[in-house]
């Protein structure tokens, strides 16, 4: 080794690698570690501090509100209203599709937790891109090591000696420029919220549409297929969710997000179609779908922006699930599709949305 090359390892083992070690456990960035040197960040590994969080309160739940952050915002009292019963938890995940729901009744079906329900919501465009996050390399959305069945120390260690620029710097500005944070979430209950967003929406409604960015990008080409091999995961992951239900006799109730109509777009009606049959085959008992252009998702102002919808819309999809929903509501908001109506479900939706322009 060149004397250059030895100075220079030097320099990283002596200062380099214990000031990344110790700017990481101080920061903080993924709020993985229990001081509080740091205020609080917006970024969470949520499938570590839900796990940890149920291991010591496991039984004060029996129902679960599974799903990516767009159920994160149902109010578990909300669900319990519908099944007098249960006693839900939002266990919602970032970015999660349905091999993370997969993974989470696993989980709480090996460790003999109590769950008689289960609500699962299905992000279309999640489902298209079926990512394993036990092995992606995503340090805000790695599992917890119960999941993973890494040593705990290991778990702890890759958040002290990575190095994570963006969680840093995500971080040093969320202390920098806000004086509260933009949104909340409550372990307690597992919900979520946006802050600063709902207080503008509500301030001044016209203003805060015209103003959104996410609601006035230009339309892409939509996307035609999905990949074999992540039809087939996707195939096999929805089978295993029905069987673990069916098995475990747990009431399984799935519903597909109703997501923004940018979002919708960006998929052609043939691969969403696709999607459908996948679940119609998967799901005997049927599923809800409401994620296709209709009243309710082609309208900006029941979105934060083009990824979260407001909680009156998780009201409406509940009231609409559990027939319960008011005459006053948009009659083209869902449709319950089974293995023996998709065909005519089809036909029902690509004539829903002909009246919507794509």
């Amino acid at each position: 080794m060149s004397y250059k090359k030895y100075c220079l390892y030097a320099l990283l083992i002596t200062f380099l690698f214990p000031c990344n070690a110790m700017l990481n456990y101080i920061l903080n960035p993924y709020e993985i570690f229990t001081h509080k040197l740091t205020p609080k960040g917006i970024h969470h590994v949520r499938r570590y501090e839900k796990i940890e969080y149920l291991k010591h309160n496991y039984n004060n739940f029996n129902a679960y509100l599974i799903g990516s952050s767009r159920v994160g915002l149902i109010e578990p009292k909300l669900a319990e209203s519908y099944l007098p019963d249960s006693k839900f938890y939002n266990a919602w995940l970032s970015s999660a599709n349905p091999l993370d729901a997969e993974i989470f009744l696993t989980y709480l079906i090996e460790k003999t937790y109590p769950i008689k329900y289960a609500i699962i919501q299905i992000g279309l465009d999640h489902a298209i891109y079926p990512i394993d996050y036990r092995t992606a390399n995503d340090m805000q959305r790695t599992w917890h090591y119960d999941i993973t069945h890494k040593s705990a120390s290991d778990f702890y260690a890759s958040y002290i000696f990575s190095f994570l620029p963006k969680g840093i710097y995500d971080k040093l500005e969320t202390i920098l420029k806000y004086d509260e944070l933009p949104q909340f979430e409550d372990i307690y209950t597992g919900i979520w919220g946006y802050i600063t967003r709902e207080r503008q929406r509500k301030q001044n409604p016209q203003e805060y549409v015209a103003n959104e960015p996410s609601f006035h990008k230009p339309p892409v080409r939509p996307q035609d297929s999905i990949n074999k091999r992540s039809l087939i995961l996707l195939k096999q992951t929805l089978h295993n969710i029905n069987a673990l239900c069916a098995k475990h006799h747990i009431t399984c109730i799935i519903y597909t997000a109703p997501i923004h109509h940018s979002t919708i777009k960006q998929f052609s009606p043939k691969l969403v179609d696709s999607i459908l049959l996948a679940m119609a085959e998967s799901f005997p008992n049927g599923f809800w779908h409401f994620a296709y252009l209709n009243s309710i998702t082609t309208n900006d102002y029941n979105y934060y922006e083009e990824t979260h919808h407001i909680p009156d819309i998780d009201t409406l999809t509940l009231q609409t699930i559990f027939q319960q929903r008011p005459d006053s509501a948009p009659q083209d908001f869902g449709i319950f599709i089974t293995k023996d109506n998709i065909n005519q479900s089809l036909n029902t939706i690509h004539e829903l949305e002909s009246h919507f322009d794509r």
